[in-house]
């Protein structure tokens, strides 16, 4: 199934939706809607030392339907996998493995789910 630039606003809207939510405006966003490779839904890189994260939304999405459903829970991905987990993956990707840089991301990521889920109430 082809995605639209509907699907496109739905997607960008909720990505837009999860960086507010989770306070991750410390990254410069930017979204594109075009054909990756590989098979994905939507992809993002990220540049963890200049803080910014392109996040594309596939225009091919094969036999899955795009339902508004299944836009937000990609975009939810995405932004989860770049906001929150992506300086974990550099950490560990990093051959100059630094354990204090490792803990200090990882109470990065719990204090925003604190201020996320205790905030509500």
């Amino acid at each position: 199934m082809k995605t639209t630039n509907n699907h496109f606003e739905v997607f960008k809207k909720e990505c837009e939706k999860w960086i507010k939510e989770l306070g991750l405006n410390g990254w410069e966003w930017r979204f594109h809607h075009k054909f990756t490779e590989g098979g994905n839904l939507a992809r993002s890189i990220y540049h963890d030392t200049d803080r910014y994260s392109t996040i594309f939304l596939n225009t091919d999405w094969g036999e899955i339907k795009p339902t508004n459903l299944e836009l937000r829970k990609t975009a939810f991905h995405e932004v989860v996998e770049t906001g929150l987990m992506g300086m974990i993956r550099s950490i560990a990707e990093n051959r100059e493995f630094n354990q204090d840089q490792l803990d200090s991301e990882i109470h990065r990521i719990i204090i925003i789910l604190q201020n996320v889920f205790f905030e509500r109430g």
